[in-house]
């Protein structure tokens, strides 16, 4: 058995620098991830697809591309100003 070191879930929160392999918690299997780029992270399948790529500043996710069977899913971080009304 492997330690689960790093979660999927932390992907949204932390940038995975320095890590090789990450537990998905959906399929239960430990995943390796791979930098592509500099602040930017792949998972790739079991055939060598890749299913996601994480995009990261300062440390912190900006940008996520994640394949699925029902179709391709994007996340953009958005900040929104707050006004005093």
């Amino acid at each position: 058995n492997e330690s689960i070191t790093y979660s999927g879930s932390l992907l949204y929160f932390n940038e995975p620098d320095g890590i090789k392999k990450i537990y998905k918690e959906r399929s239960s299997e430990m995943k390796k991830i791979n930098p592509v780029d500099e602040h930017v992270y792949s998972i790739r399948d079991e055939k060598d697809r890749e299913i996601n790529r994480y995009f990261y500043e300062n440390g912190i996710l900006q940008y996520a591309k994640m394949h699925h069977p029902l179709g391709t899913m994007e996340l953009k971080r958005v900040i929104e100003s707050s006004k005093n009304d």
